[in-house]
Formats: C-alpha cells, structure tokens, sequence
C-alpha cells in the first residue's frame, strides 16, 4: 500500500445494480453481489445499497452499469460520496469514428430540442464517477473515446471465478443426472446468447448437451424460451435444467465433467461462464467477436456468429482433440485477486487530490 492510502478495512463502500435483484439474475448482477462478497472478505465495509436506509454513511458509491439510468442518482450520490462506476458491455461491432460522430449529434440534437438524449445522461453520470471499472482494454477504449473520458479515469478490473470452481467433482452431475462428456450452456435462456442454435446442432449431430438457465419474463424472450423448450422435446440426449443455484456444488460439478462450454452469444463483455469453465479445465467456444479476442479468451476456438456449421466445426475440433483447447484460467482471475484491484481502485479515489 502506498504511502497516504487509506487501508482496506475504513473503507466503506455500498454497491447498487441497475435493476433489483426481483425482477432480473444474470451475470451482471452475480457480478455484483460476488464483487461485494469478495470485498467483505478482504475487510472492507462493503454492502449492496439499502435504498430505503436514510442514515447510510459510506464512502463510495459503486453503481454497476454505466448508463443513462443512473443520471439523476449520479448527480444527487456526487454530492455525498465518490462514484465508482463498473461499465456494461461496449457494442459488439464498433466504429470509432462513427460512435463519436453519433454521441456529438445525440448531444447537439438534445440542446437544440432541449430534451436531453440518453447518450448525454450516460455521458453526464460518467462525468460524476471519480472512476470507470472496465472488465478489459477493448471495454476501455470504447468508453475512452465514446466518451471522451481521461486515461486517468478508467482501470481494467476482471470479472472474478469463485475458488470451488477450479476445484469441481465431476462425478457428482453425472450421478444426478446420468450424462457425461457433454457440451454445457449455463446462463439465461435468451435469444443474444444463441441456446436455441446451440441446441439444433446438438439435436441434429446427437451430442449429449446440458443447459443450465432460467428465463427472463419479457413476451419476446419468453417466446425465445418457449421456443427452445419445444426443439428440446424429441431430443433425449438434451437436457434443461431450469434452477441451479450459483454456489452450489453441482454447478462446479457440471463445469468440472463437460466436454466444453459453448457460448455462441451475439453480446457479451466478459462472460463469467465462459471464465468459470475455463477454472474448471473446460474447452470455451465462443462466437468469433472482440469480446472472445479479450484477456482471458485469447485461446479459446471461435466459431462464426449464426453459422450452423462453424459451430458443428468448433464442437468436432475439441471433440477430436480436447487437451489441445484446455486452457485453464489464471489464479489471477480467483475473487481474492480481483478484490484486491478493486481495493487499490477505491484507495486511489480516497487520495485528496482525486
């Protein structure tokens, strides 16, 4: 710790989500709540925000999700605590130039109409955050340039792995559920992370397949969801399993025994399944985007984004040599770890000339 720093323990940290944790429960949100557990661990006062507590004191606001909902709270949080903001994803495909042409017109336009855009609300909360938590360099640049935000503001921080995951029983899952050497999709069944695909590939080549994955209530996603139930009805060799907690043994099982992980997703920032696998000794195919190209997916196999046989390909590939695609993930990346940085992040935001 360098000399001035606040140590971990008097910092007093609150983190907030975009949505409560009633409504939605994907990896952002797990993201969160093992953020704040991890930071508990190492001594800091950490707590996911008690919107009804008036009393709270604490030091630092950090509010997952660098976006246009957060402008009213950003600029009322400012004037009591620091900010720290951990950024959702940057676009899939993403054009420098043409991202801050856009955002200039978005702001120009808002001015001229006197109603602001919801580019210049995200633009004006970042501008109350004393840092931007990027999970990457390719996340950074773009809320660098999209937003015109110093080098000062913005530090890479990772998404964490849970310690149970690098350590997982294979033969638990199969005793419940009686499948190995399967190829494993865990998440929300939504239509951005392609299960539907995954699934009619499984179906038509007869691969043994387990996806592990609620829903989310919207009519379009609940029609994607019905959809994927029924292409699993006739296939015996796929199986949904709807509940699964995050901590529980049999989710370390099920990354331990699978085959590989397959995330075909048309939008993902850093996918902790993917980096859960990953602990666990898995292959990962990812769709071939910068997303996949980032820390720690550099090895990974790539498959073209809605291309049935690209992703039959990337199956067969690790199917034929699975030990060549095993790479595991760096204790780097275990929740310790990345508290630690985030530990360092809070510190340097307390230092008096922040």
């Amino acid at each position: 710790m360098s000399k001035g720093m606040l140590p971990a323990d008097t910092l007093r940290v609150r983190i907030a989500m975009i949505y409560p944790l009633s409504i939605t429960l994907g990896g952002f949100e797990h993201q969160a709540i093992q953020t704040c557990r991890a930071l508990q661990v190492a001594g800091v006062d950490a707590q996911l925000l008690d919107w009804n507590k008036a009393d709270d004191e604490f030091d630092i606001l950090h509010l997952f999700g660098a976006s246009a909902h957060w402008y009213e709270i950003s600029q009322a949080a400012a004037k009591k605590s620091r900010i720290v903001v951990t950024a959702l994803g940057a676009p899939a495909r993403w054009k420098q130039p043409l991202f801050r042409w856009l955002g200039w017109a978005a702001m120009m336009g808002g001015r001229i109409l006197r109603q602001q855009s919801s580019y210049e609300q995200a633009y004006r909360s970042l501008r109350c955050a004393s840092y931007i938590v990027c999970l990457n360099e390719f996340q950074r640049r773009f809320y660098q340039s999209a937003y015109q935000l110093p080098t000062t503001k913005t530090a890479v921080v990772p998404n964490g792995v849970p310690s149970s995951r690098y350590t997982g029983d294979a033969a638990l899952f199969t005793a419940k559920y009686g499948i190995r050497d399967y190829v494993l999709f865990t998440g929300n069944i939504v239509e951005r992370k392609r299960p539907l695909q995954l699934a009619r590939v499984l179906k038509r080549c007869n691969w043994p397949g387990v996806f592990i994955g609620g829903t989310l209530n919207s009519a379009s996603e609940r029609a994607y969801a019905q959809e994927f139930e029924s292409a699993l009805k006739d296939a015996p060799n796929l199986i949904w399993i709807k509940g699964l907690a995050y901590d529980d043994p049999l989710l370390d099982s099920a990354y331990a025994g699978a085959r590989a992980l397959c995330l075909p997703s048309a939008d993902e920032s850093q996918p902790l399944s993917a980096m859960e696998a990953m602990a666990a000794g898995a292959p990962v195919i990812l769709a071939d985007l910068p997303y996949a190209h980032q820390a720690p997916f550099e090895k990974t196999v790539r498959c073209r984004l809605d291309d049935d046989l690209s992703l039959e390909h990337a199956i067969r590939m690790i199917t034929d040599a699975p030990a060549q695609h095993r790479h595991v993930l760096p204790e780097e990346y275990s929740w310790d770890k990345v508290a630690q940085q985030l530990v360092a992040v809070y510190q340097r935001v307390m230092e008096p000339d922040a």
